[in-house]
C-alpha cells in the first residue's frame, strides 16, 4: 500500500478485498462465459442500499 494515511490504507485495503472476491468468483470459468451476459449476476449494492434507506424513510 503506497499511503500511510489511515483513511486512505483502509480505502486501498477495501479495493484489494473485493478484487481478491472477484477472482475467487471467476476461478475457473472460461472467458466466454464470463464474458457472455448470462454467465455471472452482480448485485449492485448502491441500488439495494437506496431502496432500502428509502423504505425506512417512508415509514
Amino acid at each position: 500500500m503506497m499511503s500511510r494515511r489511515p483513511e486512505h490504507r483502509a480505502a486501498a485495503r477495501k479495493g484489494i478485498s473485493s478484487v481478491v472476491k472477484m477472482t475467487k468468483k471467476l476461478e475457473g470459468k472460461s472467458v466466454s462465459t464470463i464474458l457472455s451476459t448470462k454467465g455471472l449476476k452482480f448485485k449492485n449494492k448502491s441500488r439495494v442500499r437506496r431502496k432500502e434507506a428509502a423504505r425506512r424513510k417512508s415509514r
